[in-house]
């Protein structure tokens, strides 16, 4: 696996995982907090608009809850 892909994949994770902490337990929370700094700086823009947009539209590939 490429270092590219490598980082796709990670950032891949870190936004479900953002989505499911402040579900379970509020944007406020501090992990919840370094769940988003994380996919922040290593998603690219445009990736993070089409997840959003995903999410919004109900078709994001992964699960956003934490139940």
């Amino acid at each position: 696996m490429s270092d590219d892909e490598s980082k796709g994949v990670g950032v891949f994770k870190a936004k479900p995982d953002y989505f499911r902490c402040v579900d379970a337990k509020g944007e406020d929370f501090a992990p919840c907090k370094n769940f988003f700094k994380s996919y922040h700086s290593l998603c690219p823009n445009e990736w993070t608009t089409r997840w959003d947009e995903q999410r919004e539209a109900g078709n994001f590939p992964a699960k956003l809850t934490a139940k």
